[in-house]
């Protein structure tokens, strides 16, 4: 699909006021923007519990965007951008108000929330009559916290939406370093005879982060540093 094809679509962002949105998403939906890759019309909301307006949220994208991505600010352009912005407070507003917000008949619906909030967003979504056939949705690693809680999820979001609309995404299993593993490992004959439980004794992980749990505590109380990166990073 060519950008000139790329329906008409809202791109909503659930939790984004959160660290996840502030590191990835405010800035990767900036570099498409400058690319050329967004849809032509469309809003980009934001939706959190918090406080605020769009002003402070446009300010608060600008923020992120300055401190984490590859392109900053361009004031040619910023301008044009921001006023895609738009932020629905949750508190305030609610679902409903996030509806009335939509400004096309398409939306993308990306979940950056913690795996414990995502059946009550889901429920809130299709109570609202956000939840259509004409939505997709993302969701965020960690899918649940073992085999029975990732169920739950599933069966939650198919009452919402068919399989086709639904996107699961782990934004460093995506990565080609570690697509590349099966083949380095399975398909070099050296690593081979050498990367299986005969020939190694132990396993070390560092995890060399520069950041700490910071604003992310109940995530962290909730999913862990084992869940959030070891199995991915």
């Amino acid at each position: 699909m060519t950008h000139d094809t790329t329906p008409a679509q809202d791109i909503v962002l659930i939790g984004a006021t959160g660290d996840l949105a502030r590191r990835k998403l405010l800035p990767a939906l900036w570099n498409l923007y400058l690319d050329g890759l967004l849809p032509l019309r469309g809003g980009i909301i934001g939706f959190a519990r918090g406080e605020g307006g769009d002003d402070q949220f446009r300010q608060m994208a600008r923020d992120a965007i300055e401190a984490y991505s590859r392109r900053p600010p361009d004031p040619a352009r910023w301008e044009a951008f921001a006023g895609r912005l738009s932020y629905c407070s949750g508190r305030h507003e609610g679902y409903d108000g996030l509806k009335r917000r939509l400004t096309v008949d398409e939306q993308l619906i990306y979940l950056a929330v913690p795996p414990g909030a995502t059946v009550h967003v889901l429920d809130e979504l299709r109570a609202a009559g956000i939840a259509t056939a004409r939505a997709r949705i993302v969701v965020e690693k960690p899918f649940g916290t073992d085999l029975a809680s990732a169920r739950e999820l599933t069966a939650a979001l198919l009452r919402c939406f068919e399989e086709r609309q639904v996107f699961r995404i782990d934004h460093y299993l995506g990565k080609e370093t570690v697509q590349n593993i099966l083949v380095f490992r399975f398909g070099n004959a050296v690593f081979e005879r050498v990367w299986n439980r005969d020939a190694i004794d132990h396993v070390q992980f560092t995890v060399a982060e520069s950041i700490g749990i910071e604003g992310r505590g109940a995530f962290y109380e909730q999913t862990g540093a084992l869940r959030d990166i070891l199995q991915n990073h």
